[in-house]
C-alpha cells in the first residue's frame, strides 16, 4: 500500500490550433493510460472518442468567438443553448462554449445564422471532428462575419474570467472527489475504478490511499491497519478473476484519485469562497482548494 500527499497544478490552455494531444492528456485520465501516448496516438484518440460518443473528453478545450453585434434578439436566441457562455461587450457579441457543445451541434442543432456561423469558424481548428458538418438549408453563415479568438488576451477584461477555463488536476480522496463533482458548473474527468486495475504492474501491485488528518498516533496506525486489509483483500478477489469493476465495492473513501477539473475563472472563484475561504468545508477539501487557488492566482494574477 502507498500512501501519498495531495496536489494540484494548474495545466495551461493549449494553442487553439493544435489541442488534440491536449484533449488525448485529459482523456487518458480515467483509465491511467498515459504510458499509451506517443507521438502519433493523439489523432487514432480523438476520433475513437468521438466515434464512441464519449464526448465529456472534448470539455477541457474551449473556444470563445466573436461576432459583431447586431441586435438583443441575436444574443437571445443564442443564449437558448444551455452550455454557451454569450456576454455582449462594446459592439460586439462574445460565445464560448467547449469543443464539446461544438461537436454536438455540429449538425446545426441550434438553427440560428449567428449560432450556426460560430460553429463553421470552429469547425476550422479540428476540421478531421467536424468533417461531417452540415448546415440547415436556408442558413447562410458565410454571411456572418466570425473569428475565433486565439490568444486569451484579445478577450476584453470585463467579460475575461466568464469566458476564459482553467484546468486543474487534484491528486485527492475519492471522499473529496465527491463533494468536488457537485459544482454542476464544471467539467471533470477522474480515475475510474471500474477500468483501473490496481493489481497490475503499473500501480505497483498495490492501491494507493490519501492519509486522513487523524490527531492522535493511534487513530492513525488504526487507520492504516484497515486500509492494508483492504488492500489484500481487493487484490484477493481480483486473483480470483473478480472484475475491476466488481471488486472496488471494497476500496475505502480515502483511496488516491487522480480528478481534472474544467472551469472558468467565475467559477473558480466561486469555488474558493466554498470550499476555501469557508471555514466550514471539509479540511482535506480546503486542502487541495489552496493548491488551487495558488495556481490560479500565479497564471491568473489579475482576477485572484
Amino acid at each position: 500500500m502507498k500512501i501519498i500527499k495531495p496536489s494540484g497544478v494548474l495545466i495551461p490552455n493549449p494553442n487553439p490550433l493544435n489541442v488534440l494531444k491536449f484533449i488525448e492528456g485529459y482523456g487518458r485520465t480515467a483509465y491511467q493510460s498515459y504510458d499509451k501516448i506517443t507521438e502519433d496516438s493523439a489523432d487514432r484518440f480523438c476520433k475513437m472518442i468521438l466515434d464512441s460518443g464519449h464526448h465529456a473528453v472534448f470539455e477541457c478545450v474551449h473556444y470563445t468567438i466573436q461576432q459583431p453585434y447586431t441586435s438583443y434578439k441575436q444574443k437571445e436566441i443564442v443564449e437558448l443553448h444551455p452550455h454557451l457562455t454569450v456576454k455582449v461587450y462594446d459592439d460586439y457579441i462574445y460565445i464560448g462554449g467547449s469543443l464539446k457543445t461544438w461537436t454536438e451541434n455540429k449538425e446545426g442543432n441550434v438553427y440560428t445564422d449567428s449560432a450556426i456561423s460560430a460553429f463553421k469558424e470552429v469547425s476550422k481548428f479540428v476540421p478531421d471532428i467536424f468533417k461531417d458538418m452540415v448546415f440547415p438549408r436556408n442558413i447562410k453563415p458565410d454571411d456572418i462575419v466570425c473569428s475565433v479568438l486565439t490568444r486569451e488576451k484579445d478577450i476584453p477584461e470585463a467579460i475575461f474570467p466568464d469566458l476564459v477555463v482553467a484546468v486543474v488536476r487534484f491528486v485527492a480522496d475519492r471522499g473529496v472527489s465527491h463533494e468536488l463533482v457537485r459544482h454542476r458548473k464544471c467539467a471533470y474527468l477522474q480515475e475510474s475504478t471500474r477500468y483501473c486495475n490496481y493489481s497490475k504492474g503499473k500501480y505497483g501491485n498495490q492501491i494507493s490511499v490519501i492519509q486522513p488528518p487523524f490527531n492522535k498516533i493511534e487513530e492513525l496506525d488504526e487507520w492504516e491497519t484497515i486500509c492494508r486489509t483492504i488492500e489484500e483483500s481487493y487484490l484477493l478477489l481480483i486473483s480470483k478473476g473478480v472484475k475491476p469493476q466488481i471488486a472496488r465495492s471494497i476500496l475505502p473513501n480515502c483511496l488516491k484519485t487522480e480528478i481534472k477539473t474544467v472551469a472558468s475563472l467565475t467559477q473558480w472563484k466561486y469555488m474558493l469562497n466554498l470550499r476555501l475561504y469557508n471555514e466550514r468545508a471539509h479540511p482535506q477539501m480546503r486542502e487541495i482548494m489552496k493548491f488551487a487557488e495558488k495556481e490560479l492566482i500565479s497564471h491568473y494574477p489579475k482576477f485572484f
